[in-house]
């Protein structure tokens, strides 16, 4: 059974998680839809980056946007990492799509985990 709330002015976003698989416990996703019949899937509390670390992360950003064509791993403004894909949806009937992307986003998060904290923490 997948659990979700839908929010957002016209119930447009999904909030919604996935369990992880080796190296993260889970993560948890907003699913935003459009008019044009586009969907922005992105994580939410994944990683924080200390001020101090975020020049160093960058680097490793470019590197896994690099390895993994289908995702795309970016800081915020605030310092928090979020993996995310776009996609071309109806809101109708995009269940299983989005399903998929959210496991294929789990799965590369839970592979990058381990390179993040490298960055973070030393080796």
């Amino acid at each position: 059974n997948w659990s979700h709330e839908l929010t957002g002015e016209n119930q447009e976003v999904i909030l919604t998680g996935v369990a992880g698989e080796n190296n993260i416990k889970g993560l948890n996703f907003a699913v935003f839809f459009d008019e044009e019949r586009t969907a922005n899937v992105v994580s939410r509390d994944y990683v924080h980056v200390p001020e101090e670390k975020i020049e160093a992360m960058y680097r490793v950003m470019n590197e896994l946007n690099t390895m993994y064509r289908w995702a795309k791993f970016a800081i915020d403004a605030d310092g928090d990492i979020h993996v995310e894909a776009d996609a071309v949806l109806d809101i109708d009937s995009c269940g299983d799509e989005v399903k998929e992307i959210l496991i294929r986003l789990t799965h590369l998060a839970d592979i990058a985990y381990p390179t993040i904290m490298r960055t973070l923490f030393g080796a």
